[in-house]
């Protein structure tokens, strides 16, 4: 009896096998039957006194060749067939195999909000004196980087359809408008040449100590750790004096190379001189903001306060100092045709 319940107990697990497939995937013989639970509780004898510990493929052997073969599929196979971006991915950045490692998986950010302040015509817009929506003359922005403010603090990455295709065939209309055909252009500002090539050269020239990929480590880092989805007063206050030191540690950058030609480390600290305003911008105005909107979870303040904060938060960055102001949300729409919708909780 015993021998024929063990027969029958393995020809169910066989058949499980042979059901799940390439759904296997277990390190020895108790991940294997604790994975195949409780439709082989019957082998849970079996698996303490004969296969605990074992490697899957002895264990299946116990089983019987043929079952093995006709039921599991070896899981090198399955990732080369379903999984090779991502196998190779894993092993080349994070150094994983993963035939026998599980891949760490980080969270990190989906759809930047927010960018530069524009109007439905693409042209950028700032604050001068009360006019929160004064045109900055020939400059125009579209796409992600743009925030003409129709999706609020919920965005979603498929807006980014609107941003592109809605506005961004506005932004060419408006253009056509205003560029006449043959016409010259304006002069640009004395001595702004120089300081783009200053600007260049005093980064390509840098000989401080500290490599650009050590500090754009740090500032990620830090991004990480204390401008993540969940948030509170703490947090943001420490990581609002972290990311002002990093800051002010570009002063000491380093650059080895000095050429001309296909420059990686000169355009990663150019690019890290661009990001850097951006994370600061972004912690100071999260910490500044006191409510909890959208994708800015303040765990301090957990609730939306439309009396206080519903207004666009407005950065200015000069020399690492953070200036912030504010710029009225639109409570109004630009036809008779359709009414303001007012903002309201988002409930599940």
């Amino acid at each position: 009896d015993t021998n024929r319940s063990l027969q029958a107990s393995q020809e169910q697990l066989s058949v499980t096998l042979n059901s799940i497939g390439d759904a296997v995937i277990a390190t020895d013989a108790a991940a294997c039957v604790t994975l195949l639970n409780p439709v082989a509780e019957n082998l849970t004898g079996w698996t303490n006194m004969q296969a605990r510990g074992q490697p899957v493929e002895e264990v299946f052997h116990i089983i019987g060749k043929q079952s093995r073969q006709r039921a599991v599929m070896p899981v090198i196979g399955v990732l080369a067939q379903r999984l090779p971006g991502i196998t190779e991915t894993g092993k080349i950045f994070a150094g994983v195999d993963l035939t026998r490692q599980a891949l760490p998986v980080t969270p990190t950010v989906h759809y930047n909000m927010g960018g530069i302040p524009c109007n439905y015509h693409g042209e950028v817009v700032t604050k001068k004196g009360k006019n929160a929506d004064h045109v900055v003359p020939g400059l125009f922005a579209v796409g992600e980087a743009a925030c003409v403010s129709v999706h609020g603090a919920n965005r979603l990455g498929s807006n980014s359809l609107i941003d592109l295709v809605v506005f961004g065939r506005a932004t060419g209309k408006r253009l056509a408008e205003i560029i006449k055909p043959s016409s010259a252009h304006a002069p640009l500002p004395g001595g702004s040449a120089d300081m783009a090539l200053g600007r260049l050269d005093r980064f390509r020239h840098a000989s401080g100590g500290t490599p650009t990929a050590r500090i754009r480590d740090s500032m990620q880092r830090a991004m990480q750790q204390h401008a993540a989805v969940f948030r509170d007063t703490a947090l943001l206050a420490e990581g609002v004096t972290k990311i002002d030191a990093i800051t002010a540690s570009m002063a000491d950058v380093g650059v080895q190379d000095r050429s001309l030609i296909w420059n990686t480390d000169l355009i990663e600290t150019l690019e890290l001189d661009n990001m850097l305003p951006q994370a600061q911008s972004t912690v100071h105005g999260a910490a500044n903001r006191k409510e909890s909107r959208g994708a800015h979870m303040h765990e301090d303040f957990p609730d939306r306060d439309d009396k206080k904060w519903m207004k666009h938060t407005l950065c200015w960055v000069d020399q690492g100092k953070i200036s912030i102001d504010y710029r009225p949300v639109h409570e109004y729409t630009l036809t008779d045709e359709a009414t303001y919708i007012k903002p309201k909780a988002r409930v599940y």
